[in-house]
């Protein structure tokens, strides 16, 4: 039996195992972490926590290079909650994921 064909380019590879073998790995490395306590008032009311992360050049790799040459895309998830009012935030690059004003009990 064969499996259909689709229009998209994507779809085209019949075997999955030849998408895993066309992608090439990706490992992520740990930039920075913060956790703060940051309410105006009472600082445990509010909570920010940022996680910078990043994932390796494959290419610099690949050629040789080590350390900061190495170094590719990275990338920025900051979390914002008020436990006093119930907003929640979460930004992904400092592009609003999540805005929510949830129950403050």
């Amino acid at each position: 039996m064969s499996r259909p064909q689709h229009s998209d380019s994507a779809m085209m590879m019949t075997d999955p195992k030849d998408f895993l073998r066309s992608t090439k790995p990706h490992t992520a490395y740990q930039v920075d972490y913060s956790a703060v306590n940051c309410g105006r008032i009472v600082a445990a009311s509010k909570r920010h926590i940022q996680f910078k992360y990043g994932y390796t050049n494959m290419d610099a790799l690949s050629s040789g290079k080590t350390g900061q040459d190495c170094r590719g895309s990275e990338h920025d998830i900051s979390v914002t909650w008020s436990l006093s009012s119930g907003k929640q935030a979460i930004s992904y690059d400092h592009q609003d994921v999540l805005f929510d004003v949830g129950d403050s009990t």
